[in-house]
């Protein structure tokens, strides 16, 4: 298990939020792609996300998380007010850790304590929330958690 420094940068790219239960944010994701299908857009780069998690008692007992799916596109597009997607020229992150997942059934809290505990013997915090690349490789899905940090003062 490797924990490396990066950081990510991604240009022209859609963006969609939606609610789903933990293991459903693909639903969000198929909703987005439909998008970029219907309006004869093509994907770049691999699809990723962020979560946050419910954090008041509904939201808890529910189980339903907030996600923002990204996809990165091959141009710049205009998008007008009516719609639920946002585009986005650049997303960057300047300093972050990064694991990757090679099993996907891994609970991703494990990789994530992996990654505070990185991240606080060299003396930074994380900033959540983590993106979440997920990449297809061989038919096997994987995903390279990105966890923006900062310099602890």
């Amino acid at each position: 298990m490797k924990i490396k420094q990066k950081k990510m940068v991604f240009h022209n790219v859609i963006s969609l939020k939606g609610t789903a239960k933990k293991n459903e944010w693909f639903r969000i994701a198929i909703e987005l792609r439909n998008y970029i299908i219907q309006n004869g857009l093509y994907v770049n780069a691999p699809v990723f996300y962020q979560c946050v998690e419910g954090d008041n008692e509904a939201g808890k007992e529910s189980g339903l998380n907030e996600y923002t799916i990204y996809m990165p596109l091959n141009r710049k597009i205009e998008v007008s007010g009516d719609v639920s997607v946002a585009f986005h020229e650049e997303i960057a992150i300047e300093e972050a850790l990064v694991f990757r997942l090679a099993d996907i059934n891994t609970p991703v809290k494990k990789a994530y304590l992996l990654l505070e505990a990185c991240a606080s013997d060299q003396g930074y915090k994380l900033r959540e929330p983590f993106y979440h690349v997920y990449l297809d490789v061989f038919g096997e899905g994987m995903l390279d958690i990105i966890a923006p940090i900062e310099r602890i003062q």
